[in-house]
């Protein structure tokens, strides 16, 4: 039992009598009170039996009167607390206290069952010799509120998750940005604790190109006339390094516990950046960072709109890389794209800041610049050549690259940026045309002559097919006796439509389209049969002389396939000689060298075309070993009254003479020139004077007929 101390007796003493008591003697005031206490009203012995429970507790555990809760609890006694330890816990605060305040429970409503929760306030009753008669108190059913304060409180947790991973911060401050008060989350955006940013002006860690535009948003807050959006801009963090920060604003100057403009921040960095690059992306180019295509088409048809009421006039530059493709073929895309890099930062350095400059794709860029006149263009034009005179190094080697410049110039020869950029490259096209770098303005007489370039090249595809190629051959005789001693392949087309197309008409497009080794290919395999069918036949020792590009030397396959025509067709490879111009030489990369020196390897002889054509010809005489030269005609013509080609050919054959290498003389066509070669001991040569190409037919005929004689002589075996 429960005993109260003197202390409590007395207290008792100066307390009202308990309900039960008071309501024996006045009944039905007071259990009308009793019951119609709004919360849960009960009495219990020590031990919890119930001996009184009100209408608001019969009805919050599920029982219908109170006899009914008395009877059910009473017999029954399921437990109260859904944790028995809270009822130990509220019996002891009951010994020690006398009472109990407040004391919050997860529960079970007696009838059914029912979870809940419920807050209790209770005191124990003692008689006037302080022994306990019984507990009474109040039950309130909480469920409710705890269900709703659950929910705050788990909404907060959320609320404080996401600020922290957002990296929230608001601060406080006044009308020019001097911060009064900052939330903690300004040491994760600016790495300084919120009391070190207290009194400093929030533009002073903005980026300076950012600070006009949010001063100016800030007047805005102020007036009250802003978007409500966002606004982003640049902060200087503790670290050194730049961040993105959205903020919003709102002026709470008027609200006495706020008193300044509320401004919260969020880093937006990650994301600023991510877009800012999509743009990046989408507006340059990944291998050089120029403007791409698209983002240059943009660009220029804005500038040549506004030239328009301007007189404003423009000239657009298409550049192409001269020899790039045999660069990719020799030493694949690794290489090439270093070229490619280097190349646009020559282009970058060499432009001016109102120039526009970009890369269209593969070798090719453009460039519009602003000018007065059509001089102007060639002037920048010729500038850019200038750029290029340099080889560009790359992967530790360096390779001759140069440019071909076409110009167009607006509205003269265009009025829309489609038109002046296909111009432009109409103009780059003939000037790539000549060979060499070179710059060439827009004419409309190009468009045909292009149109007719690509037109021979589709006819192309389709002529080996067609077998409309085929070999003429003219003689390389002897100077001095007049026999021959071999003859040179020279490849012919009959066009369908055309009739008889010389090289000078499809070699350059058929390498530019790059066709040629299939055509040389062909002229090749005919070449060697109709030679060795001579041999056989007519039991000559014919030489041959075919004429090779560069992208034969680069095909891997290529020497192989012109041995097996020669073990096919039983011509010795010492008969065969392969003419190498020194253009094609300019281009020779170590693989097209490798296939030379592969071809001397097998007994084949090499010859170099066009001797003093170039500056360096002498230069590969010594790098490739060559064992035949030949003297361009552009020096025979001038023979023997032209000083300058007198004395150049006699340099050039003493020159030979000393590396033990032999000469022939081309485009022959006098006998002044053919007595002076004799004379400076020039022992071969071709040209008119002594025979013209001839088909295969007709060489036949005059083998037959014994009107010719081949030598078996020696041209530069040793």
């Amino acid at each position: 039992m429960f005993h109260r101390s003197a202390s409590a007796r007395a207290t008792s003493r100066s307390v009202p009598t308990n309900i039960l008591t008071r309501s024996m003697s006045n009944a039905p005031s007071i259990d009308s009170m009793f019951d119609l206490l709004p919360v849960g009203a009960y009495r219990t012995s020590v031990d919890g039996r119930i001996l009184r429970a009100n209408a608001a507790l019969v009805r919050m555990h599920g029982y219908a009167t109170e006899e009914e809760l008395l009877q059910g609890a009473n017999v029954r006694r399921e437990r109260l607390y859904a944790d028995p330890k809270r009822r130990d816990e509220f019996v002891a605060l009951m010994l020690a206290e006398g009472r109990v305040i407040n004391f919050v429970s997860a529960a079970f409503r007696r009838n059914t069952r029912e979870p809940m929760w419920v807050s209790e306030n209770a005191h124990v009753v003692y008689d006037d010799n302080g022994e306990v008669l019984y507990l009474e108190g109040t039950v309130e059913d909480i469920t409710e509120r705890m269900a709703n304060e659950r929910v705050v409180a788990e909404s907060e947790r959320r609320f404080r998750a996401l600020t922290e991973r957002a990296q929230l911060a608001t601060v406080i401050m006044t009308d020019e940005g001097v911060v009064l008060y900052a939330s903690p989350g300004v040491e994760a955006l600016f790495g300084v604790p919120p009391e070190a940013f207290v009194g400093q002006s929030v533009f002073d860690s903005m980026h300076e190109d950012d600070r006009a535009e949010h001063r100016a948003e800030l007047r805005n807050v102020t007036q009250k006339t802003n978007s409500g959006r966002e606004s982003i801009a640049r902060h200087l963090h503790a670290d050194g390094t730049y961040r993105y920060l959205a903020s919003l604003g709102k002026d709470c100057s008027d609200d006495p516990a706020v008193g300044g403009i509320v401004l919260n921040w969020r880093d937006v960095t990650e994301s600023t950046v991510a877009r800012r690059r999509l743009v990046e992306l989408a507006q340059t180019d990944a291998l050089t960072g120029l403007n791409n295509r698209a983002h240059f088409e943009h660009i220029c048809e804005a500038r040549l709109l506004d030239a328009r009421g301007s007189g404003q006039r423009f000239a657009m530059l298409f550049l192409d890389l001269n020899r790039f493709k045999l660069v990719n073929d020799a030493h694949g895309h690794t290489v090439g794209d270093a070229v490619l890099r280097h190349v646009a930062d020559r282009l970058r350095r060499a432009v001016r800041p109102e120039h526009t400059l970009a890369r269209l794709g593969g070798d090719e860029f453009a460039l519009l610049i602003p000018i007065v006149d059509a001089a102007d263009a060639a002037d920048a034009a010729q500038h850019l050549l200038r750029e290029f005179v340099d080889p560009v190094p790359a992967r530790g080697m360096s390779f001759d690259v140069g440019v071909s410049i076409g110009f167009a110039v607006f509205p003269d020869d265009a009025g829309t940026f489609h038109k002046l950029l296909a111009h432009a490259d109409l103009a780059m096209f003939t000037a790539k045309a000549r060979g060499v770098s070179s710059v060439e303005r827009f004419a409309p007489q190009m468009a045909e002559r292009v149109r007719h370039q690509l037109s021979v090249a589709t006819d192309l595809r389709f002529a080996s097919q067609r077998k409309e190629l085929f070999a003429v051959y003219q003689p390389i005789v002897n100077l001095l006796t007049g026999g021959w001693q071999g003859v040179e392949a020279l490849a012919r087309w009959q066009h369908p439509t055309r009739g008889l197309l010389m090289p000078g008409d499809f070699i350059a497009t058929a390498e530019e389209q790059r066709v040629i080794g299939r055509l040389g290919r062909d002229i090749a395999q005919q070449a060697v049969a109709q030679v060795g069918e001579w041999s056989a036949r007519f039991d000559v020792p014919m030489r041959l002389s075919i004429n090779v590009s560069v992208h034969q030397l680069r095909d891997p396959e290529f020497v192989a396939f012109v041995l097996r025509q020669l073990e096919l067709h039983s011509v010795p490879p010492r008969r065969l000689y392969i003419e190498v111009t020194e253009s094609v030489l300019v281009d020779a990369d170590d693989i097209a060298v490798q296939t030379l020196n592969a071809f001397r390897t097998a007994n084949v002889r090499v010859v170099l075309d066009d001797l003093g054509a170039g500056y360096s010809s002498l230069a590969y005489i010594k790098r490739l070993h060559v064992d035949v030269v030949k003297i361009d005609r552009s020096f025979i013509e001038g023979l023997p009254t032209r000083r300058t080609d007198t004395a150049i050919v006699r340099a050039l054959t003493t020159l030979a003479r000393s590396l033990g290498i032999e000469i022939i003389a081309e485009g022959i066509e006098k006998e002044p020139q053919a007595e002076f070669l004799r004379e400076d001991g020039v022992r071969y040569g071709q040209g008119f004077l002594f025979e013209r190409p001839m088909p295969a037919a007709e060489i036949t005929t005059r083998l037959a007929s014994g009107s010719v004689q081949v030598t078996a002589e020696s041209t530069g075996l040793r």
